[in-house]
Parts: structure tokens; sequence; C-alpha cells
């Protein structure tokens, strides 16, 4: 497939969110998936690595519960919730938690060591 294909391919689920109400929705979720679009390209991304990824995500979901929530895990472990505190506090707003690194550096550890089967996250080994 052609650059221009898989571009066609990235505009034409664009072209879907045209009917979108919501401006700040359809920035970001455009944002989204032209960064997703752009990484699979970019690392040339396979079924099975793709799938792979979907199951990670299945099974991080799978263990959320109305105590749980392991996406916030999950974004504290990729840095996100950091960035996004970060990005915030220089407006001027406040933090989403207290104490989020150290919160988020035990979970990262947590985390890992709960995920070790899945591949490319099982790398903290405890001794």
């Amino acid at each position: 497939m052609t650059d221009h294909q898989t571009a066609d391919i990235t505009q034409a689920v664009l072209d879907r969110l045209a009917d979108s109400t919501d401006p700040r929705f359809k920035q970001i979720i455009t944002a989204v998936i032209r960064h997703a679009h752009a990484l699979a390209r970019e690392v040339d991304l396979k079924p099975e690595e793709w799938m792979a990824a979907i199951e990670f995500l299945t099974r991080v979901g799978q263990t959320c519960d109305a105590k749980r929530q392991e996406f916030i895990l999950l974004s504290d472990t990729l840095g996100v919730s950091m960035l996004v505190d970060q990005i915030n506090h220089g407006r001027g707003g406040a933090s989403m938690h207290v104490n989020r690194f150290d919160v988020g550096l035990l979970g990262r550890l947590d985390f890992a060591e709960r995920y070790r089967n899945i591949p490319y996250i099982g790398v903290v080994e405890r001794s």
C-alpha cells in the first residue's frame, strides 16, 4: 500500500467526524487519529503487533471495576497524566492529583508486575 493510499484511510476516518457538534472533542479525536495513524506508518506496525496492543488494552480494561481504574495507572505509566498536569499547571490550573509523581512511580512498578506476561511491559523484575 502506498503512502497515498494510507493517507486516504486516515482522511476517510477523519471525514466521519464532519458532523461532530463538539468542537473540542473533534479537535482532540482528530489529533488522536492522525497521531495513531502516523505511529502505525512510522513503525511499520504489523497485524500481530497491533493485535498484541489490542489484547493488552483489553486486559487493562478487564481489570477495571467500580473501585479500580487501571487506565489511570496506564496513563501514569505512559507519563500522560504528569504531562497533562504540567501543561495545566503552566496555565495556572491545579494538578489532577496531589503527589501524582510518587503515586505514579509506585503504580508503575505494580502495573508492570501485574502485566508481566504481556510483551513490551514485563520489564520490571523484583527480587
